[in-house]
């Protein structure tokens, strides 16, 4: 159907499965946005909408548009492979992978180092101790517990 087909008013949601061809929550998004033209009762003005649909889309569509078509000329523009064969992306991906797994490792060493160094660790004989120990799963979490100097807790036995 063309434009001129359209009755002059829809009710929303048949305007926007009939006409924009799309859910009903698009043209309450629309309808939202101001980019409808509605009537007092609801109804939409089909001509004045489509209008006001094509005179909002040019501002708003043309940076995506534009942001679109340059990303694709940089994927042409760019080589697929580099001198060895290997994908130039895929090469760079893994590097970042292998960096960032390397400043997490440098991380954790450093906050286990503080942590041990203001006493938040427990040592690893004192662990060792502990589960060689253990009478059962309780008493070892018990024995554990009293090795770094925690209180027992109140279900324990003793």
């Amino acid at each position: 159907m063309t434009p001129d087909d359209y009755p002059d008013l829809l009710p929303l949601g048949r305007f926007a499965r009939e006409v924009l061809r799309r859910d009903e929550s698009w043209a309450s998004h629309l309808r939202r946005a101001g980019r409808l033209a509605m009537t007092a009762d609801g109804l939409v003005r089909v001509q004045a909408s489509l209008e006001r649909i094509a005179e909002t889309q040019t501002a708003r569509g043309a940076t995506a548009a534009a942001l679109h078509a340059q990303i694709r000329e940089e994927k042409a523009r760019a080589p697929a492979r580099d001198a060895t064969g290997e994908r130039t992306a895929e090469i760079r991906r893994e590097k970042a992978e292998v960096d960032l797994r390397l400043r997490r490792a440098q991380m954790d060493r450093e906050e286990m180092e503080r942590d041990r160094l203001a006493g938040k660790l427990i040592d690893r004989e004192e662990v060792g101790f502990a589960m060689r120990h253990r009478r059962s799963d309780q008493d070892g979490a018990r024995t554990a517990r009293r090795a770094c100097g925690a209180r027992d807790r109140p279900g324990d036995r003793r």
